[in-house]
């Protein structure tokens, strides 16, 4: 499931469907500023559907030879595949209360890069199992990817191994079932005897 990145190429994905809280337009920005810097070894992917693309994002696009563009409805039946080729999931968002592209990441164990906002710090460890950055901060994106191309297939696969098991040990039946049962053994306790 985790392989590490070639020597040449390190992908990064956007996914889902795209509006303005969900920050593209500074992951465009800072994946632009990242090769304009030098750092050339990268490619971004970006697939979901989007209201009005040409007006709101296709002119904020200065290198359009880094980016794989896949804009329109994503078939369910391609998400496998779509995950697979990534190394790692940029959520740069302004607000988020849960990420479904963050799940499928763990699920796929893709480490991210998110924004500092408390439905993704919920989930990764900083450095761990995923790398955060201060929302609505490009330069702080830029250098988190920057971190993220430049770290090395050890460093890469020491991010999946972290998260394969923290996402073992809390989101594992046998993790949830665990939960359930000391919730439960808690609730006895605490209720009144008859």
């Amino acid at each position: 499931m985790c392989k590490s990145p070639p020597i040449r190429v390190f992908d990064s994905f956007f996914f889902g469907v795209i509006a303005d809280y969900k920050g593209l337009d500074q992951l465009l920005e800072a994946s632009q500023q990242l090769r304009e810097s030098g750092v050339e070894n990268f490619d971004v992917e970006i697939a979901g559907s989007c209201y009005d693309w040409e007006g709101d994002y296709a002119s904020k696009i200065r290198i359009p030879d880094m980016f794989k563009l896949r804009i329109g409805m994503v078939p369910n039946a391609d998400l496998p595949d779509l995950f697979e080729s990534a190394h790692w999931l940029v959520l740069p968002y302004r607000d988020a209360t849960q990420s479904g592209p963050l799940s499928l990441a763990m699920r796929y164990n893709k480490p991210a890069i998110a924004s500092n906002l408390p439905a993704f710090q919920e989930f990764l460890k900083e450095g761990q199992t995923g790398l955060i950055f201060q929302s609505g901060d490009v330069a702080g994106l830029r250098e988190e990817m920057r971190k993220a191309v430049l770290m090395g297939s050890s460093g890469y696969d020491r991010l999946c191994t972290a998260l394969a098991e923290d996402v073992e040990s809390r989101y594992s039946l046998r993790a949830v079932a665990a939960s359930f049962a000391e919730m439960f053994r808690e609730f006895a306790k605490q209720s009144p005897k008859r």
